[in-house]
């Protein structure tokens, strides 16, 4: 099997993350995902914190949770912080499911690009990044400082332009626009 087939897709059911709720299933899922995990208080502090606290997503099936992803809304593009499923639904869709709802949230408030800054060593995750439609753009020299000593790449998602024909009513309302007509 190639990294990019899939075992068999099934489809989750997604939920905004409560700290009180999920954050037990999360670090469980985030201990057997990561070399080195986040802390329950880093969870808390990214998800709570600040002017502009992260969101989480959960993904749950069959009443489990299985997957989450945290990002946070910038003023011109989306940061994910993580995301991961849990190992025994991995390869099955999870991570593009809980990536596309991401990508309508960026849809929806017309941002047009989302980044992850991704370890060196974690090829699975840049595969799964690069077979989601994000492209390596930069290489950060040991981001991760008190975590490990890697170098990480940061990759970026970049929502495709809508195509407008000639013949539409946006076209037509876009050069009025663009013309003050």
């Amino acid at each position: 099997m190639t990294i990019s087939e899939k075992e068999h897709e099934i489809t989750a059911s997604f939920y905004w993350m409560s700290l009180d709720r999920d954050l037990s299933a999360v670090i469980e899922i985030e201990n057997q995902s990561f070399r080195y995990p986040w802390k329950p208080n880093d969870f808390y502090n990214c998800l709570t914190k600040g002017k502009n606290p992260a969101n989480g997503i959960v993904a749950v099936y069959n009443g489990q949770l299985i997957g989450y992803i945290i990002y946070k809304i910038r003023k011109r593009f989306i940061e994910i912080f993580g995301i991961a499923v849990h190992p025994a639904y991995r390869r099955m869709g999870i991570g593009s499911q809980l990536l596309a709802k991401v990508m309508g949230i960026s849809a929806s408030i017309q941002q047009k690009k989302i980044t992850i800054m991704i370890g060196e060593r974690n090829l699975k995750g840049q595969f799964f990044f690069k077979n989601n439609g994000f492209k390596a753009t930069a290489v950060v020299y040991k981001p991760f400082k008190g975590f490990n000593e890697d170098d990480g790449y940061v990759m970026e998602y970049k929502a495709p332009r809508p195509k407008l024909k000639p013949e539409s009513k946006s076209f037509r309302s876009f050069l009025r626009r663009f013309f003050k007509e």
